[in-house]
């Protein structure tokens, strides 16, 4: 269940319009604005991809609305995983590698660049499961 504080908040990147969410008992922090058309066409895409082969859904690199609009659960203790948070805190990577290695999520929700593609699938073993062309080409990438 999703919980939405009325509370607006300014943050130091320009945004304006952010909502604090709890997920998991857990506060994110999410641009309250929405998806462009596009984004929501890809989201809906990989919904239906997720809903045909169930399991837990790790959204990393992404927004962190990416759970709120694919109404699935964060499954891993930092909701919002984005490589820079491991380049700032070796602890953060070090948990995230673990995490990987030994319970990897079924999928993995992310952007389809070359360097992030060598990782999760010569790291991790994943596959790229799909690329969408449209919403800031996210990919999804599956674990069997």
């Amino acid at each position: 269940m999703y919980v939405l504080y009325e509370k607006e908040l300014h943050c130091n990147f320009g945004c304006d319009n952010h909502r604090i969410v709890s997920l998991l008992n857990k506060s994110i922090l999410f641009n309250f604005c929405g998806y462009l058309d596009s984004e929501k066409e890809a989201m809906s895409e990989i919904r239906a991809c997720i809903d045909a082969d169930p399991g837990e859904v790790l959204a990393y690199d992404m927004r962190a609305n990416v759970y709120l609009y694919l109404d699935v659960d964060p499954c891993f203790c930092h909701a919002m995983t984005q490589d820079w948070m491991s380049q700032d805190s070796p602890f953060i990577a070090k948990e995230l590698d673990e995490y990987l290695r030994k319970t990897p999520p079924k999928w993995i929700v992310s952007d389809a660049s070359e360097n992030m593609r060598e990782r999760l699938e010569n790291t991790y073993g994943y596959t790229l499961f799909r690329v969408w062309d449209k919403g800031g080409c996210p990919a999804l990438y599956l674990h069997e």
